[in-house]
């Protein structure tokens, strides 16, 4: 429904900034930043026309969980994660309706956008991928920006303004070190696919014959010599991240020089 936003219903330069933040082809809080009137009739009709996506974005939103169906018991680096796009877009929509109807005196309807958008945050960091923990903070970030933005206009009251979601019992640093140990079963599935057969991973051009010669003389080196180290090696240091992460940022900060790789 953001990609609407680009279909040339704006024209001028700070509007078609609008647009592209929309999209994804400016920075991503370039919505919050810009100096845009978001009470404006044409935004207004804009809107209008993509309450039922809103209106289905809120109600997905409100639901307890979120699940992609997907074999985690077989890790693959092909997986795709189109979902992460629709959930970053959803969640701009959201963006600018909050701005719109706090613009317009909606402060309700406002702080039910931004809310949504922070449990499409948490929706998103409940996959155990990296990526999704990232797409989380992103998406999470952008909903607090928004929330600052329409605070300053003044129109809530104070328990609207308790009425803001942040969930503190969520704990991105457990997200991470999850996410941290999905990525390691990732690298080991790379290791399981090789079968420490190097020649899969090099591309030799010297001809048919010395090539598969070649291979097969790296891959048995390969095996005999270097697989059990870069095993070993590649396990260390991502389980050394996993407890890194696991410790809190003050203490991170006073022993910086410990945990240099």
């Amino acid at each position: 429904a953001v990609e609407a936003l680009t279909d040339g219903s704006y024209t001028e330069p700070r509007e078609q900034q609008v647009s592209n933040a929309a999209d994804g082809s400016q920075d991503e809080n370039a919505v919050q930043r810009l100096e845009f009137d978001f009470g404006r009739e044409d935004l207004s009709e804009f809107l209008a026309t993509h309450q039922g996506d809103i209106e289905l974005l809120r109600e997905a939103a409100g639901r307890p969980g979120c699940h992609f169906n997907r074999d985690y018991g077989r890790p693959s680096i092909d997986m795709l994660l189109p979902e992460l796009t629709h959930l970053r877009r959803g969640a701009r929509l959201l963006a600018i309706d909050a701005r719109h109807r706090a613009e317009t005196g909606d402060a309700a309807g406002a702080l039910a956008d931004i809310n949504a958008a922070i449990r499409i945050a948490r929706h998103a960091g409940s996959e155990p991928l990296l990526i999704s923990a990232l797409m989380s903070m992103v998406i999470e970030g952008s909903a607090l920006d928004t929330h600052q933005q329409v605070t300053d206009l003044e129109l809530f009251s104070a328990d609207q303004l308790r009425s803001l979601e942040l969930a503190p019992s969520y704990s991105y640093r457990q997200t991470t070190v999850r996410s941290f140990r999905m990525e390691e079963a990732f690298g080991l599935s790379i290791f399981c696919i090789t079968d420490g057969d190097f020649g899969t991973l090099l591309r030799f051009s010297d001809g048919p014959d010395t090539n598969i010669t070649m291979q097969g003389v790296v891959s048995a080196f390969y095996r005999v010599f270097l697989l059990a180290d870069e095993l070993k090696s590649y396990r260390h240091h991502m389980q050394m991240l996993q407890a890194r992460l696991q410790v809190s940022y003050a203490e991170v900060s006073d022993r910086g020089a410990e945990i240099e790789v």
